[in-house]
């Protein structure tokens, strides 16, 4: 297997020795694979539509589908891949549309072959109900007038002192809560739905507060990139300003600026934590936010000094979760040179609810090349 190094720009992205900006949307496809032995070179790679050579696409079923073929052939085998091009001017003629491959054993002459089409993601625009967003409005009017904030409907009277409570986006002075917390009425309306009812209510706080530890279900990931389209009048909209799919270098012609595309790279929507899970934000809605993939391998765990300050604010010392040890450890652990007491600690006592918790050569431009696979021994 070849070693890989992103730093090499494909060869239709070059000007000479130059290389051009590569496209905005697209990876740096290998035409033969790394696992194949394909080198890591300009030669091997061209722009491909992220969704058709993500994990799922085409591109990566047909790799799976080559190398179970050439596992159950032995020999070496022979790999033909062409690339075809658009004569359309309006196109972007380093984009290949079609690919085709012909691959053929060596030593029994059989073969087989492919044709995958490269089509360019097309905006999905749809799901827009004027009726539903009136009501989402209707409930963001509500919580501003009450100045709802989860932060201050989650039950902290037995939280341990030694851990601290998620922290979410913080609101500036003069600005809306709707503006720093997009779907913090989705929340809202989950507690207007079980605050009189002790039990669910309860349950609710619960979850809201175990969420520091998870990610957005695939449910609320769901729910919130609904919720934007139909807050967008069926398009997805990036909730950060900062995103760099603002540039109107991004923009698809015809649509809004700041508009997400699924199937591709930079502009694939994304449901993300707005205070990163590291920093104590927890999967609410109340810390949800819609961006690009671009911003989202950009962003990382960064925070501004607003929420750093919270952080700061709410810290606790190793000191105090030393005497909370000593106050409740009140038997010693039964095999003290194999049992850490602090492991003991974390185990049975940090629970926010006082109850214990468990813890090849390049096949380019239609030149052939070789595939060969060697079974593991």
């Amino acid at each position: 297997m070849t070693s890989r190094d992103n730093t090499v720009a494909p060869l239709a992205n070059k000007q000479g020795d130059e290389d051009d900006t590569r496209h905005p949307d697209c990876h740096r496809g290998h035409l033969m694979a790394l696992q194949f032995g394909g080198p890591d070179s300009s030669q091997n790679l061209v722009p491909m539509y992220g969704g058709f050579n993500s994990s799922g696409g085409n591109w990566r079923r047909f790799e799976s589908d080559l190398a179970s073929w050439v596992d159950a052939r032995k020999g070496e085998c022979w790999v033909i891949i062409q690339c075809n091009y658009s004569a359309s001017a309006a196109d972007d003629q380093r984009i290949p549309t079609e690919f085709r491959i012909t691959v053929q054993n060596g030593q029994s002459g059989e073969g087989a072959w492919w044709c995958l089409p490269h089509p360019k993601p097309a905006p999905v625009v749809g799901g827009a109900n004027p009726a539903l967003k009136m009501s989402y409005q209707q409930l963001i009017d509500e919580m501003e007038r009450a100045d709802w904030r989860i932060e201050n409907n989650l039950n902290t009277d037995n939280w341990p002192q030694y851990t601290r409570p998620p922290i979410f986006p913080p609101i500036a002075a003069g600005a809306t809560i709707h503006s720093a917390r997009p779907y913090a009425f989705l929340d809202y309306k989950d507690w207007k739905a079980f605050k009189h009812n002790p039990v669910d209510l309860t349950n609710w706080q619960n979850v809201v507060t175990v969420s520091m530890t998870r990610e957005f279900s695939e449910n609320m990931k769901n729910k919130i990139l609904g919720v934007n389209r139909i807050m967008h009048d069926g398009f997805n909209i990036s909730d950060a300003l900062n995103d760099p799919i603002w540039d109107l270098r991004y923009r698809v012609d015809g649509h809004p600026l700041g508009m997400l595309v699924a199937g591709g790279h930079d502009l694939t929507p994304h449901v993300d934590h707005v205070v990163a899970k590291a920093r104590s934000g927890c999967a609410a809605y109340s810390n949800a936010m819609v961006v690009s993939a671009k911003y989202n391998s950009q962003k990382g765990a960064r925070i501004d000094a607003e929420t750093e300050a919270q952080l700061a604010a709410t810290k606790v010392s190793s000191q105090r979760v030393a005497d909370v040890w000593k106050k409740q450890a009140a038997k010693p652990p039964k095999n003290p040179a194999l049992e850490d007491p602090y492991a003991k600690t974390y185990r049975t006592q940090f629970s926010p609810y006082g109850t214990a918790s468990t813890s090849s050569s390049s096949g380019t431009r239609g030149r052939p090349a070789r595939a060969s696979r060697t079974k593991p021994s």
